[in-house]
């Protein structure tokens, strides 16, 4: 009788361990879940700042409304075939946007980054793939025009330099207009899916 009584205890106090141990595990899986899950809502929300101050940084005159200004100068020079202001560049200068990408760069990284859906992770990486065309397009630019020349103010070069510039330009301003297009979709994405 008393071996029936010591098994008893013994398999309510074994069914009580596994029943704590299985509670203590569940208790820190919900733990991480959540902890997890409050990294990521910080992360995309950093995301959405950064997207929105690049999208507000880039639509400023300096920018890109300046760009379309240059453009607009040397698209005409080429089209009319004149040379006339060739130096407009130089007086006012190209303004490379200091677009940010330390959260993005900080969240491609993290381990929440799979949390995100593959369609909202492929548009974030198109958006900073085109900060970095655009940024690769403003040392084109800046590359064909700074290297000191002797002909500079010959017909011929000026012709070819309005010309490289326009081209140069014409990029730059279509990059810059699809980055705002590109801002305004992730940062909807990513807000749809804000809990």
């Amino acid at each position: 009788m008393n071996w029936r009584h010591w098994l008893g205890k013994g398999l309510f106090e074994s069914a009580l361990i596994v029943f704590s141990v299985l509670l203590a595990l569940t208790v820190d899986n919900w733990r991480d879940t959540a902890g997890r899950h409050r990294r990521f809502v910080e992360a995309r929300t950093h995301l959405v700042e950064e997207l929105r101050f690049n999208r507000d940084l880039l639509a400023t005159d300096p920018y890109l409304p300046h760009h379309r200004r240059l453009h607009a100068i040397y698209d005409g020079m080429e089209n009319a075939g004149k040379v006339d202001q060739a130096d407009a560049m130089f007086h006012s200068g190209v303004h490379v946007a200091p677009l940010r990408e330390a959260a993005w760069r900080s969240f491609a990284g993290s381990d929440v980054s799979g949390d995100l859906p593959f369609a909202d992770r492929a548009l974030l990486e198109g958006v900073y793939d085109e900060q970095q065309t655009l940024h690769g397009y403003h040392q084109a630019l800046t590359g064909a025009v700074i290297t000191p020349r002797s002909d500079f103010e010959a017909p011929a070069f000026r012709r070819s330099l309005i010309r490289t510039i326009d081209l140069c330009l014409t990029d730059i301003v279509y990059s810059e207009q699809r980055l705002l297009k590109l801002y305004d979709h992730a940062i909807s994405s990513l807000n749809s899916e804000a809990p």
